[in-house]
């Protein structure tokens, strides 16, 4: 064990120490000793033993000081570890929520995205539907305009043949006519036979 001679109030005390801690314990002695000069000169006339109570006393005080500094520190550093693990679970919970949400979100897009695809094929099948009726309706069209000309070529088929037909009454009506007066003229020509 080292030992260390300190000079305290122009007093000069031994004291043992632990080899190594030589240079620490007198860097101790000199702030006891800076501190009982002080107060020394400030008590007056006074016994070294009073000095190193007051000495003994004002370092107590700041002991404790210096210990409620330390407890409101560990309370501060407690509540700010109770913080930051508040914190974290915080930021667990809405990192836990935001991922669902883009989960959801993105469920919502595919489910979009679906129906989208869903909604092109269908426009694509109704304007094929279309263009196929279009097409049908031109092949109709083109239907009706022939039914339309032959419809005409009929109409004026039947004119020419009721025409035929009025015209053949007209000729068979004069053949029966030439025919009666034809008729006649034998039954005359018959009759002066007769009288003849």
């Amino acid at each position: 064990m080292a030992k260390v001679t300190l000079t305290i109030n122009s007093r000069h005390y031994t004291v043992g120490c632990e080899d190594g801690q030589e240079a620490e314990v007198e860097l101790l002695g000199r702030d006891i000793d800076r501190r009982a000069r002080a107060l020394a000169n400030e008590a007056g006339a006074v016994s070294d033993e009073l000095v190193m109570v007051l000495v003994s006393l004002l370092l107590a005080d700041e002991a404790r000081e210096a210990t409620k500094a330390r407890d409101a520190l560990v309370r501060s550093l407690e509540e700010a570890v109770e913080a930051r693990d508040k914190a974290q679970e915080m930021s667990e919970h809405i990192a836990l929520e935001a991922d669902q949400e883009i989960r959801r979100v993105v469920g919502v897009r595919d489910r979009l995205e679906a129906d989208r695809d869903a909604a092109l094929s269908a426009h694509k099948a109704l304007e094929a539907s279309l263009c196929a009726m279009q097409q049908e309706r031109d092949v109709l069209r083109a239907q009706l305009e022939e039914a339309r000309q032959a419809l005409d070529s009929a109409r004026l088929h039947l004119e020419q043949r009721r025409d035929e037909q009025s015209t053949l009454r007209l000729s068979e009506e004069n053949f029966v006519s030439a025919i009666e007066h034809m008729a006649k003229r034998v039954e005359t020509v018959a009759q002066t036979l007769l009288v003849s």
